[in-house]
């Protein structure tokens, strides 16, 4: 008798600890997607005022520079894909580069060039990859 009730003791608190753990990993993963999103109006103007604050632009070009944010803003709502976001990254890029001086341009590149080296992710190759390595010439035997 003894032996079974240790048994189900040691049960209950498995099943404890178990319960524990799935509530604190649930409560968790909730806490990740309750981080509110910004409008694209919010996110074209954040862009724009950091470029303010690093290019010193001008009213015109503050005001040409938050169009284009905010169209590839709202742009972005509708697709996910790597392929449609790097195509609308390098579009962005030159529409904005178009607007600015060629002082402004150079700093505009050094920022992008020193924050993506930064924050880059290095990527693992993979076998089809034919940016990052070399095909090798077949042997015929």
């Amino acid at each position: 008798m003894l032996w079974h009730e240790i048994c189900s003791f040691i049960s209950v608190k498995r099943y404890l600890i178990i319960g524990f753990f799935l509530l604190l990993f649930s409560s968790l993963g909730a806490q990740e997607t309750d981080v509110p999103r910004r409008t694209p109006e919010e996110e074209a103007m954040k862009q724009t005022e950091l470029l303010q604050r690093e290019l010193e632009l001008s009213q015109e070009q503050h005001d040409t520079i938050y169009t284009i944010y905010l169209k590839y803003a709202r742009l972005r709502r509708g697709s996910n894909t790597r392929q449609e976001a790097l195509s609308r990254l390098n579009k962005m890029t030159e529409e904005i580069l178009g607007v600015l001086t060629p002082h402004q341009r150079e700093l505009f590149l050094n920022k992008q060039m020193s924050w993506h080296s930064k924050h880059a992710v290095p990527r693992t190759p993979r076998p089809n990859d034919t940016l990052r390595t070399a095909r090798m010439p077949q042997r015929s035997e």
